[in-house]
C-alpha cells in the first residue's frame, strides 16, 4: 500500500492553445526508514472533466526542503519513477503515484543497508495535462 499523502498550494496554468495546462504540486513527503517508497500524492485540481482530461507528462524532482534556496548539506541522492494517476473520489481531483529510492546507499556495502533517510524530504510535481475538445 503506497503512502498517501495530500499536496501543497498547487498552480494551475493554461496554455494559450486552450487545450493543454501545465499543473504544479509539491508534497512533504518526511523521513522515511527505508530507501524505496511508493507514494502517492492526493488531492490534485483537475480542469474539465477527467473523461477527456488526461496526463500528457509528469516530471518529478527532489529537494531538501520547501525553500528552494537552501542547501543542507546533505549528500542523499534520490531517483523518482512515475507509475501512474488515477481519479479521486470526489472526481475534480486526481492522484499521482510514483516510487522513491535512496540512491547514494545503495554502492557503500554489500548488500546495500536499509537506513532510510531523516531529513523532510519534498516532492515537486509538474503536471503536462490534455484536455480533448468536446466532440461535435
Amino acid at each position: 500500500m503506497p503512502l498517501q499523502v495530500a499536496v501543497q498550494p498547487i498552480v494551475l496554468e493554461p496554455l494559450a492553445d486552450g487545450l493543454r495546462a501545465l499543473q504544479t504540486a509539491s508534497v512533504n513527503i518526511g523521513p522515511s526508514d527505508t530507501d524505496n517508497l511508493t507514494v502517492t500524492a492526493t488531492g490534485i485540481p483537475t480542469w474539465g472533466d477527467l473523461g477527456v482530461n488526461f496526463i500528457l507528462q509528469c516530471f518529478l524532482q527532489a529537494r531538501q526542503s520547501l525553500d528552494v534556496s537552501t542547501d543542507e548539506g546533505w549528500n542523499d541522492e534520490f531517483a523518482l519513477q512515475y507509475i501512474g494517476s488515477e481519479p479521486g473520489a470526489l472526481g475534480d481531483q486526481l492522484s499521482v503515484t510514483f516510487k522513491i529510492l535512496r540512491l547514494d546507499v545503495l554502492y557503500d556495502s554489500s548488500p546495500p543497508p536499509r537506513v532510510g533517510w531523516g531529513q523532510d524530504l519534498w516532492v515537486d510535481i509538474l503536471l503536462i495535462n490534455q484536455q480533448t475538445p468536446a466532440i461535435q
